[in-house]
């Protein structure tokens, strides 16, 4: 090599270490003032939950964040089906022909029925046939619709 490629790499390796230097710089410049902001914002959080516990309001005084808060009170993520064994659905069955029994005569109504059992689906009649062991009769229409053991 010559002293024109050597004094070019030179050059170069000083800007790269001053390019270095000052980068750093700057890092440790936006760690210290994310350190002070994030310090100042929890501060300020404090003082407002403090406010919120001298209001009475135990909610968002618990120091948790409000996304947490908002999270918890309904999730917009389904839910996992919980799956019932033939047997479970027996169970309900023989309880729901066992309810419509009990009110002989006046039947039971569908609110009635879906307070006892409120997973029961839409299908009442259907459900008790393919589950009860029994045929159901109705009478009425919709929400007046009553139900009763043939």
């Amino acid at each position: 090599m010559n002293g024109k490629t050597t004094s070019v790499f030179a050059r170069i390796q000083k800007l790269t270490a001053e390019t270095t230097r000052s980068l750093k710089a700057e890092l440790r410049a936006l760690e210290e003032e994310g350190r002070r902001v994030t310090a100042e914002l929890s501060s300020a959080a404090e003082r407002i939950r403090g406010v919120l516990r001298s209001l009475g309001n135990k909610t968002l005084a618990t120091g948790r964040s409000s996304f947490a808060v908002a999270k918890s009170a309904g999730s917009t993520r389904a839910r996992k089906r919980i799956r019932r064994s033939p047997e479970q659905l027996q169970q309900v069955g023989a309880s729901v022909v066992a309810f419509i029994k009990s009110k002989v005569a006046q039947g039971a109504s569908g609110v009635e029925i879906r307070k006892l059992h409120p997973k029961i689906g839409p299908d009442i009649k259907g459900f008790v046939a393919k589950f009860g062991g029994q045929k159901l009769r109705t009478t009425g229409a919709k929400s007046t619709m009553r139900y009763f053991v043939r």
